[in-house]
């Protein structure tokens, strides 16, 4: 009996033990080859960010980019360099301060919302609610006050998606007339 309890009162002091944390760390000062802020100040011009390789952005930031990210990079690149022949003296900030981009004039997300209702409106039932199911993405897009871009974009989607319905009909009346028992 004697034997259990030291050997429980043993465990337990082991476990109390082991909570204790204790912690070191080497604090290397930054020299100027590898301080990031340095080299990234002539970068915040747009003509300069343009000349950079996927390669040089990945050093810069400290982080390897996928294949996605750099296509995504690419892709900027293109805009900026587009929108620099409009502002010569545009900033890489000018892109992420502005609330839905200086290069953005499309949402594809809610382009795809705006076709969405339609498609889904045509699986409902009842007429109302196609229409609630149709204009479900425009009100949303509204009462969420989105931005003007988001708004335009679901409205396009909706217009396309109407134009995808209305060539559906137009197929299915076009066979119904020409087929002939």
């Amino acid at each position: 009996m004697r034997f259990k309890l030291t050997a429980q009162l043993f465990l337990f002091t082991l476990f109390l033990q082991v909570n204790a944390i204790r912690a070191s760390s080497i604090i290397v000062p930054a020299t100027k080859s590898n301080n990031v802020a340095a080299k990234s100040v002539k970068y915040l011009k747009a003509s300069e960010f343009i000349k950079l390789s996927a390669k040089d952005f990945a050093q810069l930031t400290g982080k390897k980019l996928n294949v996605f990210q750099r296509m995504s990079f690419q892709i900027v690149k293109l805009k900026m360099k587009h929108d620099l022949k409009k502002n010569p003296n545009l900033l890489v900030t000018d892109y992420t301060n502005s609330p839905s981009g200086s290069g953005s004039r499309f949402s594809f997300l809610w382009f795809i919302l705006g076709v969405a209702g339609i498609i889904l409106g045509l699986m409902m039932p009842l007429w109302p609610l196609f229409f609630v199911c149709a204009f479900a993405p425009i009100a949303v897009a509204y009462i969420t006050k989105q931005d003007t871009v988001s708004k335009k974009s679901v409205w396009i989607g909706f217009g396309v998606g109407l134009l995808l319905l209305l060539l559906l009909i137009l197929i299915i009346v076009a066979t119904i007339t020409t087929y002939r028992y």
